[in-house]
């Protein structure tokens, strides 16, 4: 519910239909796998279906397939009804599609998608936190991060769940140049 909230308050910041929150999170929890005992984890949205967000991965042998095929890019989004070309397009800045759960990277995010984490953290206090990094005052950790919050926001505090310092994943954008062609 967590991250439906979080999304839902995304995109309604970009406008769009903040309605699709829930159908977005319903279908990726379509296509995680399953343990043995569930049978549609549509309703699970906030972890891996069935799992709390801290519980070890079932074992190999209590582990049913997903339901649905696995996200290959934000332009999947087009299958859940109110998201269009244009709504994919404004999207692309503040979404990717991962093959793992990951907690938010505070110090490579955006301030539309750390604000969109809390409704009481406010875009210019993201703001605030996200110059102080782009600075050059990176945050150590999610303590660093959290005592940053503080001065701006006393009674918001994101666990580690939610935040973190570092990421496994990345993205590069590059050209290719194989005389003549460009690619």
């Amino acid at each position: 519910p967590e991250q439906v909230e979080a999304l839902s308050h995304l995109l309604a910041r970009l406008r769009i239909a903040e309605d699709s929150a829930p159908a977005i999170a319903q279908r990726i929890a379509r296509s995680q796998p399953r343990s043995a005992s569930e049978s549609d984890p549509s309703q699970e949205t906030s972890t891996a279906p069935g799992q709390a967000a801290d519980a070890p991965a079932p074992p190999p042998w209590d582990v049913k397939p997903a339901l649905s095929p696995g996200w290959q890019s934000l332009d999947d989004l087009r299958e859940i009804e109110g998201i269009d070309r244009h709504a994919i397009d404004m999207l692309r800045p503040y979404l990717t599609v991962l093959p793992a759960r990951t907690a938010l990277n505070v110090n490579t995010t955006s301030t539309e998608v750390l604000a969109a984490l809390s409704p009481q953290l406010t875009l210019s206090a993201a703001a605030s936190l996200m110059d102080r990094r782009d600075r050059g005052s990176y945050f150590n950790n999610t303590g660093d991060f959290n005592n940053a919050l503080k001065g701006i926001a006393p009674e918001l505090q994101f666990n580690d769940a939610q935040i973190t310092t570092r990421s496994k994943w990345f993205g590069v954008v590059g050209t290719v140049r194989i005389e003549p062609a460009v690619v």
